[in-house]
């Protein structure tokens, strides 16, 4: 109404988000409540509306002209082109347009951290090399590689890891799959190798002196319809060929399935008119013109061919060549498999190879005339053998580590047992035992009263006869407890600062358990940040500092693991035994067979759990739940007097039981089942279930809690009174059964097939948009959600590879810098001199900077209370207890990164500029500190 035709208004009105900034121009709004800084709406702004500007150019196609808003985001098409554009250089360089459909995006690697290598450079020959499918644990952002891959980048991936990737979104987390192509390498001896299992990379590893081609990374088409991307040509795969096969009818497809040496596949692929198979190319298109021209013509000058004889009525070519370094790194290029003997480079199986040259074909002058006609490299390939030649190299994507795979229990501040405050009397680890045995504390409790009893007390339940005690209140103008809520005018409060007696409660506590062995340490809290005062009960604590458990902010025990998609399993990947699986209700594998084998591949149900147990008592899931499952039994039998339900006497009988997946941020918990348990540090469940946590599988973690721990112990009275605390990450709802129709939505764009079909790959040529090529999704069967669903790619185990990242297993900053540039000058696709610079510029001098500010802004700390002082007391000792003050920031702490970015700075020739910068910090902290003899030790030595 009025001058603006609004339909609403929207009151931006955030949570404090810098308490220690104040508004000096907009302040004392009446309709605000603080004059603190608020920077919601710019959250909303740069991580909403400007990180995730694809995904909403794409969703505004679809109901900006419903609403009429198109003008109002007119401008996207053209911020997303100058997106595109100022992310596809590196820092330094010019940003010009380019007519590529899609520009490489250096973004992934702005926030590169020292320790976390770069695998590939974007749209770099010889890093990742894009591949369209599904295996069985990837999709909803994961993607998977080649198991060998992992043990080749020296540990550093594991299942779950995340990978910060150039395309077709930010990040992704990590899968084995056993069916695509693992790494290509180069020996310290000259020798070529293709690694595709983890044994031969195993075997190879400390041999390995360049990394060729790291392999394939396979994305779903999926992920592209998700984030709006588009379709990247596809290389010529086993799976295109396939296609193409079928669509040559159904005599092509029963010919297929003979073929058993090249000669026949050579054969088959001129009667049906076929390219050959990509099991017999290499990648031609890697390599430029002029070395393919040499190639040829060294090839047809300087061959010796031999025979041998493998399999009856087989006769492979043995090529040998004299050896010429420029040749044999075209060779290498190429990633044809070859050794060196003696003076010759000598290619094994050499059939293809020499083939594809027209090699005994033509004549070398009839070759000669065809390499002048101006043809690429795959059309003259196509010339000479007369066979179509498909490139096997097309798109190479970037990719760095991200955050290392996690699985582990929930820890906060100290690790408490129990939510029950103690101020400074348990000493820095807050142990109630400590606490005890002083004649009194002083901590903020709640104020209750029994009736019974006629006492006061710090419980809601009297710890005496078990009675509901009464909540009383606070007057801070009289210093009297009444039941009112505004006393003299003014609001009363339910917790107050009280000193008590702990040695009591905690004997009468202990009898209650009729525990007489007392645990050493029981750790507490310094004080709850509720408002009421709601505290646990000390039973509680008891039984989990003697079960090694630690409590969450609400009184649930929680398990963090990385989110890892799975759609299918074998049970003998999870060690569920067939007949436990069929008592919890899988009776037939995909395949409508009835389940008899380990080996068979199942559907997983929707809301069934596979849990983490790679690691430390705290790292096992299965351990944790097994300690969490008897701190119940005994809290039910030995406080409430109750029976036991769970009747946990080893991990197996946890199979079956119920958990709560709970993800950060939000507020609703879904239940789910254990069915098994992986050999991994991923939380392995459907994507179904995953969305419904409202999280997707691109390295997030969410938390699962047994269902009978939080309906036991969760209380919402514990939880702190602000917002964020009060109202995410905690399970205020839970769904017992999930609806498709209500999970996150970018589950529905899962793929759902067991092929793509041919019209895909054909699309991807030329960079069609996700919605131009229609392949079944999630989305296609919503009104049938127990429809058998099918992958692409299968995987021999998805306990293979490596299950726990050398990002978490190196021990020093050093340790993990040496590693990383160690593989990263192996690795071909990256530029280590450029590495080394960002680490530098973005890490090192950031935090040498950042550190020297807090030196000079530092507190004091005292160190028997732990009281902190802005500025020194006069007296030099701490106020309240007499201790003595120390530094809160130390000299080493500043200058630990130091030395190593001197080394590294030298060792691979970094900028004047950057160089310039790294000496006068030098300068400036030996002013500061003055000059000392340093004790680490040099990069260079590793």
């Amino acid at each position: 109404s009025g001058e603006y035709d609004w339909e609403f208004i929207v009151l931006v009105r955030n949570e404090i988000t810098k308490r220690e900034n104040f508004l000096i121009k907009s302040a004392k709004i009446t309709s605000i409540k603080t004059n603190r800084i608020r920077a919601g709406l710019c959250l909303v702004l740069c991580e909403g509306f400007a990180q995730k500007s694809n995904k909403v150019n794409k969703l505004l196609k679809v109901f900006a002209k419903n609403y009429k808003i198109e003008d109002d985001f007119n401008f996207l098409p053209e911020y997303l082109k100058l997106k595109d554009i100022s992310h596809a250089v590196k820092d330094g360089e010019s940003k010009e347009e380019s007519k590529q459909k899609v520009l490489p995006n250096y973004r992934y690697l702005e926030e590169l951290a020292a320790g976390r290598p770069v695998f590939s450079y974007p749209l770099t020959s010889g890093g990742f090399r894009l591949r369209y499918g599904r295996s069985r644990t990837s999709g909803l952002a994961a993607a998977s590689i080649n198991p060998a891959t992992n043990v080749v980048l020296l540990d550093f991936i594991a299942t779950g890891s995340q990978l910060r990737v150039e395309l077709p979104g930010k990040a992704c987390a990590v899968t084995p799959c056993s069916t695509i192509d693992g790494p290509t390498v180069k020996l310290k001896d000259g020798t070529v190798k293709k690694i595709n299992n983890v044994k031969d990379a195993r075997q190879f590893l400390k041999d390995i002196s360049e990394v060729l081609y790291i392999g394939d990374i396979l994305f779903n088409y999926g992920d592209f319809s998700e984030q709006g991307h588009l379709l990247m040509p596809s290389s010529f795969v086993s799976e295109w060929w396939e296609r193409i096969v079928e669509s040559k009818g159904e005599v092509a497809i029963e010919d297929s399935k003979k073929l058993k040496n090249f000669e026949e596949h050579v054969a088959f692929s001129k009667k049906y008119s076929v390219p050959l198979h990509p099991t017999f190319l290499y990648f031609w298109s890697q390599i430029k013109y002029e070395d393919l021209k040499k190639l040829i013509e060294y090839v047809y000058t300087n061959s010796r061919i031999e025979y041998q004889k493998e399999i009856s009525g087989d006769a492979q070519k043995i090529l040998y060549l004299p050896l010429d370094d420029k040749i044999k790194r075209t060779i290498e290029i190429l990633g044809v498999e070859h050794y060196l003997k003696g003076n010759s480079i000598v290619i094994e199986k050499a059939d293809a190879f020499l083939f594809t040259l027209g090699y005994g074909k033509i004549s070398f002058d009839k070759a000669l005339l065809k390499i002048g006609q101006g043809f690429s490299n795959l059309e003259l390939l196509k010339e000479l053998c007369g066979i179509d030649i498909k490139d096997t190299a097309a798109t190479f994507i970037g990719g760095r580590l991200g955050r290392p795979e996690k699985a582990k229990m929930r820890e906060m501040d100290t690790n408490p047992n129990v939510i029950f405050p103690i101020s400074d009397g348990g000493g820095v680890s807050r142990n109630i035992m400590v606490a005890a045995q002083k004649s009194n504390i002083t901590a903020e409790y709640g104020l209750f009263h029994c009736d019974k009893c006629g006492i006061d007390t710090i419980f809601s339940t009297c710890d005496i006869c078990g009675s509901v005690t009464n909540r009383l209140r606070y007057c801070r103008v009289c210093g009297k407890r009444t039941d009112e809520v505004m006393h003299h005018g003014k609001a009363t409060v339910q917790k107050v600062k009280q000193t008590v007696n702990l040695g009591p409660y905690l004997d009468r506590a202990f009898k209650r358990l009729g525990i007489v062995e007392k645990p050493q340490t029981i750790k507490g809290v310094k004080g709850v940040f509720n408002s009421n005062g709601d505290i646990e009960p000390l039973e509680k604590g008891i039984l989990r500092s003697i079960y090694g458990l630690n409590v969450n902010k609400d009184g649930t025990v929680r398990f963090d693991g990385i989110e890892v998609p799975i759609t299918h399993f074998k049970p003998k990947e999870i060690g569920t035994s067939v007949e436990k699986l069929i008592e919890l209700g899988y009776t037939h594998d995909i395949y409508g067979r009835e389940i008899k084998d380990p080996e068979q591949i199942i559907q997983l149900m929707q809301q069934d759990v596979i849990l983490p147990t790679f690691g430390n008592k705290n790292e096992n899931a299965a351990e944790v739940f097994f300690r969490v499952s008897n701190f119940i039994d005994d809290m039910l039998v030995k406080y409430y007097s109750a029976e036991k339900v769970m009747n946990v006497n080893s991990s197996s009988d946890l199979i079956g039981k119920l958990v709560v997946g709970l993800a950060p941020h939000t507020s609703a918990g879904t239940v789910g089942r254990i069915i098994g348990f992986s050999k991994t540090q991923g939380l392995f469940t459907h994507p179904f279930f995953h969305a419904a946590m409202r999280r997707n599988c691109d390295g997030d973690e969410a938390a699962v809690m047994l269902l009978t721990d939080m309906l036991l112990n969760f209380d919402r009275g514990l939880l702190p009174d602000s917002r964020g605390a009060r109202y995410m990450d905690s399970p205020l709802v839970i769904s017992s059964k999930l609806d498709l129709e209500s999970i996150d939505s970018e589950a529905y764009n899962l793929d759902i097939v067991d092929k793509y079909p041919l019209e895909f790959y054909e699309a991807t040529l030329n960079y069609a948009k996700p919605s131009d090529v229609k392949i079944m999704q999630v989305k296609d069967i919503l009104k049938d959600p127990d429809k058998t669903i099918f992958f692409t790619h299968d995987t021999e185990d998805i306990n293979l590879g490596v299950n726990v990242s050398s990002y978490k297993t190196l021990g020093t900053m050093l340790e993990k810098v040496s590693q990383q540039m160690l593989l990263q000058e192996k690795i071909r696709a990256v530029d280590v001199s450029d590495v080394a610079r960002i680490i530098i510029d973005r890490h090192f001098i950031k935090d040498i900077k950042g550190n020297l500010r807090r030196f000079g802004t530092q507190e004091f700390r005292c160190v028997k209370c732990n009281q902190r002082y802005r500025r020194a007391p006069l007296i030099g000792k701490c106020t309240k207890c007499g201790g003595n003050l120390v530094l809160t920031s130390s000299e080493g702490n500043i200058k630990k990164y130091l030395s190593l970015s001197l080394d590294i700075a030298k060792k691979y020739n970094i900028s004047s500029y950057l160089n310039d910068e790294l000496n006068l910090i030098n300068i400036e902290l030996s002013s500061i500190f003055g000059e000392k003899v340093e004790k680490q030790t040099s990069l260079l030595a590793f």
